[in-house]
């Protein structure tokens, strides 16, 4: 008979009191568990799990019930971080890269027959694995019977930098930056670029878009926002940015339920924590902008008329 005793690290000693076979599977249960934990830690860290889990919350980001009140958002770190300091407790359908021109696929009744699944062999694919989750959001789809969103938000993020890619033989097609892709797959021709977004026709993929949401909904609240270049260098970026900004204003004036929130004027700053460390990146600021456009975005929302949109 033996007695498990602990020696202080966690490995149980053996004594005269209870059987030896129970003393060697308590053994191998401390060490399996402390095995695992390792792995675990490993497997936690590693980006395919995360490309796993992210796949997993993209399959159920969607609204929970057909009437349960939830907020239809295309947006970056931008849009996200306006919402998350002013929407925090309602649910979000949310695409960061479903770029205008595709956008109101997203929409259709019969998305999930036309539009086509982006594979998970693209993970391997791509430079910037973190991104992955961000390309196989694309693959989520809206269920057929959900009411009408509260409200949309889109930023201007996705025309301004995202680029469409497709296989050689096609099939598929999905966005990402150019370098979030791994250049061997231009070398090898398993995957070309097909660019940026051309903006000579973004209003009308703009205006398509909203014709689909009122037909889909009716008349619902529709919100853009613009990504500031006060930290951008680059002059095509910059050419671009000013472009959607025209595009916003008309949108604005052309449709009675589209809403452009601008900032006040003030420059804007770069996010704290990246400027410390000295890697300034143009699209991420200082945490009071995102706080302005925040209560901008509440402003407006509560100002908005009962549109009584179409269920």
């Amino acid at each position: 008979m033996l007695t498990l005793l602990n020696l202080g690290n966690g490995v149980p000693a053996a004594n005269d009191t209870i059987p030896t076979v129970k003393y060697a599977r308590a053994i191998i249960i401390h060490y399996a568990k402390k095995i695992g934990k390792r792995f675990a830690q490993i497997l936690i860290r590693h980006p395919l799990l995360h490309s796993v889990t992210t796949h997993l919350t993209n399959r159920i980001a969607r609204p929970a019930s057909p009437d349960a009140p939830w907020i239809f958002a295309r947006t970056a770190c931008l849009g996200n971080d306006v919402l998350r300091l002013s929407f925090r407790d309602i649910q979000i359908f949310h695409l960061q890269k479903g770029r205008i021109d595709t956008l109101y696929l997203y929409l259709a009744q019969t998305a999930r027959k036309t539009m086509s699944q982006i594979p998970w062999s693209i993970y391997f694919s791509m430079h910037r694995k973190d991104v992955w989750g961000l390309v196989d959001q694309q693959n989520t789809r809206l269920g057929r019977k959900v009411s009408a969103p509260q409200f949309i938000l889109i930023d201007s993020y996705s025309e301004l930098t995202d680029q469409k890619f497709s296989p050689i033989n096609g099939g598929y097609q999905f966005y990402a930056n150019f370098t979030d892709v791994k250049p061997s797959n231009f070398l090898h021709q398993k995957l070309r670029s097909e660019g940026l977004i051309d903006l000579d026709g973004v209003l009308c993929h703009y205006n398509h878009f909203l014709r689909t949401v009122l037909e889909r909904w009716g008349r619902i609240p529709v919100f853009l926002m613009e990504y500031p270049t006060d930290l951008e260098t680059r002059a095509k970026f910059i050419d671009r940015a000013m472009i959607i900004r025209a595009i916003y204003l008309e949108l604005e004036q052309s449709w009675p339920d589209v809403k452009f929130l601008q900032s006040s004027g003030a420059a804007v700053g770069p996010n704290g924590r990246e400027e410390h460390q000295g890697q300034v990146f143009p699209y991420h600021y200082r945490e009071d902008y995102y706080e302005e456009m925040a209560e901008s975005l509440a402003k407006e929302f509560n100002a908005q008329p009962d549109l009584q949109p179409r269920t």
